[in-house]
């Protein structure tokens, strides 16, 4: 792949890897283990702590959506 986005695509013998979606995903599976930490540690208490709701409010919906997108092949091909 050429042009402006050259920089952020990884390309492979088998398929093409858009760097930054994949640097998406980890961040929000990070966000998963933080979340999961901040609830094993703070119990029954984290739904009043403010870190762990802004974390459950978007970090599945968001890596699904990503994960969505990456799996959508236009030419019907499916996941």
């Amino acid at each position: 792949m050429t042009g402006r986005f050259s920089q952020f695509t990884m390309t492979t013998s088998q398929n093409k890897r858009i760097v930054w979606t994949d640097s998406l995903k980890g961040w929000l599976m990070l966000l998963v283990i933080i979340g999961h930490a901040l609830q094993s540690a703070l119990g029954t208490g984290c739904e009043d702590n403010h870190l762990w709701s802004i974390i459950y409010s978007f970090h599945m919906p968001a890596f699904m959506a990503v994960s969505g997108w990456l799996a959508f092949r236009p030419n019907g091909g499916g996941g």
